[in-house]
């Protein structure tokens, strides 16, 4: 879960830094093989970053030898999975991850399986097939041409990688923003608190400690909605916060709060883009669906 923190942080990468290239990574549960004596059995599963921005991790059939079948993705493959790598976000404190306060050396391969001596039948002799791995500085490279500035960076939380490169610094004034507060909206029994993006990106939320939730735009802008965790439905905030991150083709684009006037079952937090919505209510729990529908 995104918790803001002082340094690497997701709003002052993006302030500081002009995006070369960025992807989602996607996470691929693999490839199912059925068989008429075993159960579902999943294999191949990867972090793939999704170069042609289609929301899908692409794969291709190879000739891999009598009686057996190889499924290869076509896109890049991380050889440090997501997991591994959000755990070292929550260690280290920094939201955004670069070669810098990574210990080791973070990089891409083609992946993929090979299995079965009678197609989808069998399950024996399965193995995985790694070939041509490169860092991610290579990988950059070959990204953004020859670009001696560029560097690579993941946001484990939001599921990004990023080729980026310093802004460069400029004695002319920051152009003053305007000022960005949520649209607040009284009704009978409960009001309504909207924030809304200003900027072109998705939004980035970020969880306080005394229950409110702070919005970042990616021009460097924050706003804050107070009261919009309280205690009693912090899970349920999270839970509806972590289903939205890591959905690949979800950019958040507006937040609405209802919070009640007496009656604690008009709490609702509703997430958006522009086709669907992530909702947690006191009174139904998660949902999530297409807008209008």
């Amino acid at each position: 879960m995104l918790t803001h923190s002082p340094g690497g942080s997701y709003v002052g990468f993006h302030m500081n830094n002009q995006i070369l290239h960025k992807a989602r990574i996607l996470q691929s549960d693999g490839f199912a093989l059925n068989g008429a004596y075993y159960d579902r059995h999943q294999i191949g599963s990867a972090d793939v970053i999704d170069l042609n921005h289609n929301h899908e991790a692409d794969t291709v059939r190879e000739p891999a030898g009598f009686l057996r079948k190889r499924i290869m993705y076509t896109e890049p493959v991380l050889n440090t999975g997501l997991d591994q790598l959000k755990n070292i976000s929550r260690r280290t404190g920094d939201e955004i991850l670069t070669k810098e306060n990574v210990s080791y050396q973070v990089g891409v391969k083609e992946y993929g399986v090979d299995f079965g001596r009678t197609a989808f039948q069998d399950l024996d002799g399965n193995f995985d097939v790694d070939r041509d791995y490169r860092t991610l500085d290579n990988l950059s490279q070959e990204l953004v041409g020859h670009e001696p500035d560029a560097e690579w960076a993941i946001s484990p939380a939001t599921h990004e990688f990023y080729v980026y490169k310093p802004k460069e610094t400029t004695s002319a004034p920051e152009p003053v923003q305007s000022e960005w507060k949520p649209e607040v909206y009284e009704r009978n029994g409960y009001s309504m608190e909207i924030v809304t993006n200003p900027s072109q990106g998705a939004l980035s939320v970020f969880m306080q400690d005394d229950e409110s939730l702070t919005v970042h735009s990616t021009d460097g802008r924050e706003t804050r909605l107070q009261g919009a965790v309280p205690k009693e439905h912090r899970q349920g905030v999270e839970d509806t916060l972590r289903h939205a991150l890591t959905d690949p083709s979800f950019g958040m684009e507006s937040i609405h709060l209802t919070k009640p006037k007496g009656d604690d079952s008009q709490f609702s937090l509703m997430f958006t883009d522009h086709s669907v919505y992530y909702e947690y209510s006191a009174k139904s729990g998660f949902q999530t669906g297409e807008l209008g529908s």
